[in-house]
């Protein structure tokens, strides 16, 4: 009962129940993702470079976007920026898709749209939250963030078992195809909400983030909060090359046993 009555609001609000299934399709692509394009790189060279080139593209641009593009994404409320990520998302890495099936796709390129479709990854992020900072009222908010969050961890154990077994019996780049394919939906998903969601709470949820940077700077605990994050992330992230690598190259193991190694980690 408890746990109904944490979720209700999410569930029961009609933005958030239309975006709801496009966000958990999409997280389960991403938590595939999570294996095949490691193990794309793998197969396209067999080196410890250019997997760590790929996890570094698809994560790295976002910072750059987050910065280079706060101007033009400021004041378009959370949607907007959410989906113009997925549609770039999408369209990166169904070019990956499709080169690598075709036999096209070299490590240069598929580095290049690997960060392409990460540059607007810190805004998509950013979008999906403030969509519920548009939508719910500020005491439902805690339930809405819990609700994204148990989509998140959810697909981070299912995502990876599936594109252990998907990419073990029909390749890494079928299933960076359906990635591609699950961002398109949730991109479907936020331009509904674009439409759904009153200008008047768009340009509310601007003013309000409009100091962000004044915020972290004069905060000593978000500061110090954002700066334990960078270093555990700085810690982690040789992890997301190493684990792969070992695998592939020390163990002779699949992309089973990858996906098994990372759906057990979530």
């Amino acid at each position: 009962m408890q746990m109904t009555s944490l979720y209700a609001p999410a569930f029961k609000h009609p933005v958030l129940r239309r975006l709801l299934p496009g966000i958990a399709v999409s997280g389960l692509g991403d938590g595939m993702s999570a294996v095949a394009i490691v193990w794309l790189a793998l197969q396209l060279s067999h080196s410890a470079l250019l997997v760590g080139a790929a996890v570094a593209a698809y994560s790295l641009p976002g910072v750059a976007g987050a910065i280079v593009l706060s101007r033009w994404m400021r004041g378009r409320g959370g949607a907007v920026p959410a989906l113009a990520n997925a549609v770039l998302r999408a369209a990166a890495l169904g070019a990956a898709s499709a080169l690598a099936l075709t036999g096209l796709l070299t490590p240069f390129w598929y580095v290049c749209l690997l960060g392409i479709s990460s540059l607007l990854s810190a805004w998509g992020v950013a979008g999906r939250y403030t969509v519920i900072a548009e939508a719910l009222p500020a005491a439902e908010r805690v339930s809405g963030n819990a609700m994204f969050g148990v989509m998140d961890q959810t697909s981070l154990m299912v995502g990876p078992a599936l594109a252990g077994v998907l990419t073990a019996a029909v390749g890494p780049a079928v299933v960076i195809a359906i990635d591609a394919a699950t961002w398109a939906v949730l991109a479907l998903s936020y331009a509904w909400v674009a439409r759904a969601v009153p200008p008047v709470q768009a340009e509310r949820s601007a003013r309000a983030t409009s100091g962000a940077w004044f915020d972290i700077r004069s905060h000593r605990m978000l500061l110090g909060l954002i700066l334990l994050s960078f270093l555990f992330y700085l810690l982690y992230g040789p992890v997301e090359v190493a684990l792969p690598v070992h695998i592939a190259l020390d163990l002779h193991g699949s992309a089973a046993l990858l996906g098994a190694f990372r759906a057990v980690f979530g």
